[in-house]
């Protein structure tokens, strides 16, 4: 899957979302700039019960990718979903500029998040 994940983040993702989970913390994930899922799938298998997740992208509209990050692609991140097992239901999918999203959107039935990972350009 393209991605930039290393695994030692993948694992220090899954630690945090144990240790939390082992003191009552629980709650929704979140990422911007999930490019084709790879974190956001890992963090998705930590949701449990009524929890969502949202994940924010730019996908097609590359227009807006100023520094040229990466390439985001819905339909592979679509498919990454269902390859790896996670509703699309569990998650807020949201096409769109973390500089130009509406605050609303993270509430969206998503927060709070215990997780939450952002990856772009400041």
């Amino acid at each position: 899957m393209g991605g930039w994940l290393r695994p030692e983040s993948a694992w220090a993702a899954q630690l945090l979302s144990s240790f939390q989970e082992s003191i009552g913390v629980c709650g929704g994930i979140g990422e911007i700039g999930v490019h084709h899922g790879k974190l956001t799938i890992g963090l998705a298998h930590t949701l449990n019960g009524h929890h969502r997740g949202l994940a924010l992208d730019l996908f097609d509209d590359q227009s807006k990718n100023v520094d040229n990050s990466g390439k985001g692609d819905k339909d592979i991140f679509l498919k990454n979903l269902a390859r790896f097992g996670v509703a699309e239901q569990v998650l807020n999918i949201v096409q769109g500029s973390s500089m130009e999203v509406d605050p609303k959107t993270f509430g969206n039935g998503v927060a709070p998040c215990e997780d939450f990972k952002v990856l772009g350009a400041t």
